[in-house]
């Protein structure tokens, strides 16, 4: 279960870094997500996050399960 929330806490702060850079100007970046539509840009959004959270969460689980062998 820490697994689960490190890996939610990791990959959020990572997504919320990339779109506080993409809404410092200029800011077409962040609303060229947005132009096929509000869902498109969401969807977007939280599929990045899926993808990012299920890396960092390979990663966290192979890295504790080598600390715990040794």
């Amino acid at each position: 279960m820490k697994d689960l929330r490190d890996a939610a806490v990791i990959a959020m702060a990572f997504i919320i870094i990339k779109l506080v850079f993409r809404l410092i100007p200029p800011s077409e970046r962040f609303f060229s997500l947005f132009e096929n539509g509000v869902w498109v840009g969401l969807g977007i959004i939280f599929t990045a996050y899926l993808i990012l959270f299920v890396i960092v969460f390979l990663i966290l689980v192979v890295k504790r399960r080598r600390m715990e062998k040794g």
